[in-house]
This record gives structure tokens, sequence and C-alpha cells, in this order.
């Protein structure tokens, strides 16, 4: 048996602090890259509708243990940040902050990996 990852799954560019909906997706991978060496720092926001006012998550676990305060980066590197969607709301913000002159980018995937169909 294999998983058919590419029905449960949404990838997506990025721009920072753009606001998404989560329905039906639990999980998320953010990936992010900077022009120079340094340090990234990255905030996850929610709210019940899109055009509402932007709160910080609650769940301490969006994170999975991990500090998203200060991630460090190579130049030209791509990091990976896992975050846990169950305890948030319907739309969240992920909004990330390149430390010193480096420009960022970012890609989003939303995943629930219990909706994966499994073909034989």
């Amino acid at each position: 048996m294999k998983r058919n990852l590419y029905g449960s799954i949404k990838a997506m560019p990025y721009t920072s602090g753009k606001a998404v909906d989560r329905k039906g997706y639990l999980s998320a991978v953010l990936a992010a890259g900077a022009s120079a060496a340094g340090t990234l720092a990255v905030a996850v926001t929610e709210c019940d509708t899109a055009g509402g006012s932007f709160t910080a998550v609650a769940d301490e676990r969006v994170a999975m243990g991990r500090d998203l305060s200060s991630i460090a980066v190579g130049q030209n590197e791509l990091v990976a940040v896992d975050l846990d969607l169950v305890g948030c709301k319907q739309y969240i913000k992920v909004t990330v902050t390149p430390g010193g002159s480096a420009a960022a980018t970012y890609a989003l995937v939303l995943g629930d990996p219990a909706r994966m169909p499994v073909e034989e």
C-alpha cells in the first residue's frame, strides 16, 4: 500500500501575513529561506473570519515545542517549520520577520494526515 499525498495537501506560495482558510487541515509546514545568514522570527495568529482582528494563537503546541522567535537560517538555506493547527481558529496568518537585512521567501503547505487516502 502507498498513500496518495496529493489528495490531502494544499501547497501554495505564501505572502507573509496573508490570511489562509485552514478549514479541514490540521497541520502546516512553512518553508522559509533567507538571502543572507541570520535568524527568522515566525508568528502565528488566528481569527474566525478572514477580515477580522487576528490575535496570537493561544495553543502553545502550535510550534510543537520549537521556539519560533529566533530560527537560525544560513544564506540561501531552506528551513521547514512544522505547525500543529488542531487548536486554531478557521483563519490563520503566519508572519515571518527576517533578522538583519536578509530578504526571505516562503511557501506554505497545509495537510491532514487523517484524510490521506490509501492506495493499494
